[in-house]
């Protein structure tokens, strides 16, 4: 193997172990952070909301999946029954077999949302998608303008969603406009094999000068 070919795989073989440490060494970032709380609250009266995102440029993972609880399971009438959360794509097809229940059980607190580890579920660059909870409580519902909220950097807010069919989850099919609804809510985190993938096609460019020079 010539010097070049040397140096370009052992490029690769370090892109690649970049790439597969990358993961576990990002942190997950809420899709939105709520950073003015006492705008406008209202109970949802069991119904479905959410919002609809899109994915920017890089496609992305998404790591939990919550539901607005300001701030503690305490403020969901989990007597009520089950809180639960699902994603879809904007067209409707779900993301998941079944709907995440989110407990106190197996929940854990991130800002004023109860999230719910769930295996990553990748997303793709320039895709819409809408993430949406249903349940009851005093807190369990939040409308909010623009300047109430951030917005993770990977993805930008369409528009808010819901549906008005009281008792379960149901794909919205109402949007709020430029108002941020927001019930359900994701945590992501930018796809890793993006850089595993560069670092697979320097490996093989190295292996391919080496063969032509054999």
């Amino acid at each position: 193997m010539s010097k070049v070919s040397r140096l370009a795989l052992l490029g690769a073989l370090a892109m690649f172990g970049v790439g597969q440490t990358a993961s576990p060494a990002a942190a997950s970032l809420l899709g939105i952070d709520i950073t003015n709380p006492s705008a406008f609250t209202a109970s949802n009266n069991l119904e479905t909301v959410g919002y609809e995102f899109a994915v920017n440029n890089q496609p992305v993972e998404v790591t939990a999946l919550g539901v607005f609880d300001g701030g503690s399971m305490a403020n969901l009438n989990l007597g009520a029954g089950p809180t639960t959360v699902q994603l879809w794509t904007a067209s409707g097809s779900h993301l998941l077999a079944s709907p995440v229940s989110v407990t106190t059980a197996n929940s854990f607190q991130d800002g004023l949302f109860a999230f719910v580890s769930v295996t990553p579920i990748p997303l793709a660059a320039n895709s819409n998608y809408i993430v949406a909870a249903q349940g009851d409580g005093l807190d369990f519902a939040l409308f909010l303008n623009p300047g109430d909220y951030t917005v993770d950097p990977y993805i930008s807010y369409v528009t808010g969603e819901f549906n008005q069919i009281p008792g379960s989850l149901n794909f919205p099919n109402m949007t709020g406009g430029d108002v941020g609804v927001f019930g359900g809510n994701v945590e992501l985190v930018p796809e890793p094999m993006s850089l595993s993938l560069f670092g697979f096609g320097l490996a093989g460019l190295g292996l391919l000068r080496r063969r032509k020079r054999a």
